[in-house]
């Protein structure tokens, strides 16, 4: 899924190029979601939510049947409003909601361990790209790291599967496409060229999961 966020000053609307997030479960038609905390932890800001069916712009002005201009208010009032559920205090995992009458898929976190050398892909929605719900193939390349981003320490797996801002949130599976980690950063070269992307891994994931349980 993608995770739009809003902006709003004197009932004007600005509307964010998104970031990335995963299913997980459902309690009937609210459904729950994995992202990165950095994604949603902005409360001056509401968020919505572009599943897979939602249609494009131009999807949907042919759909409505309006040749001509159709606002951006317009386009994204079909989209359901986010509510974050759960922000861990420490790490960059966060997990937020939306109703949707809809069957939408959810995504298993995976109960084996990544390694080094493992084969993952990466679906998301980096800006740069004019797609949606982009797929990028690679390895996992280090053994755990820590990686420290908005005052946060999380112990992370590098990976060779191209990502950019906007990517950030959303899932890497392994080769039985289950959930091996989150995505929530990545590092370039000294000309800001892509050179691995940074994953919380699933054994942290199934413990905030728990905690997020636990609490709630």
């Amino acid at each position: 899924m993608r995770i739009i966020d809003v902006e709003t000053h004197d009932d004007i609307k600005a509307y964010g190029s998104g970031a990335s997030g995963v299913i997980i479960e459902n309690k009937d038609q609210r459904y729950y979601a994995l992202t990165a905390a950095h994604v949603v932890e902005d409360e001056s800001r509401g968020y919505i939510a572009c599943i897979v069916n939602t249609p494009t712009y131009k999807e949907y002005r042919k759909k409505s049947g309006n040749s001509g201009y159709i606002s951006n208010d317009e386009y994204y009032s079909m989209m359901p409003e986010i509510k974050v559920e759960y922000i861990s205090d420490e790490s960059d995992l966060a997990v937020v909601s939306f109703e949707c009458d809809e069957n939408l898929i959810k995504v298993e976190v995976a109960s084996d361990v990544p390694e080094k050398g493992d084969r993952i892909v990466c679906i998301g929605n980096p800006v740069d790209s004019e797609e949606r719900f982009v797929e990028s193939y690679g390895k996992i390349k280090s053994n755990l790291v820590e990686f420290i981003a908005d005052k946060k320490t999380d112990t992370v797996l590098k990976h060779s599967a191209y990502i950019a801002p906007g990517s950030s949130g959303g899932a890497v599976y392994n080769e039985n496409m289950k959930i091996a980690g989150i995505n929530v950063g990545g590092g370039t070269d000294s000309f800001g060229r892509f050179k691995y992307g940074v994953m919380i891994p699933a054994e942290q994931i199934a413990e905030f999961i728990e905690e997020w349980h636990r609490i709630n």
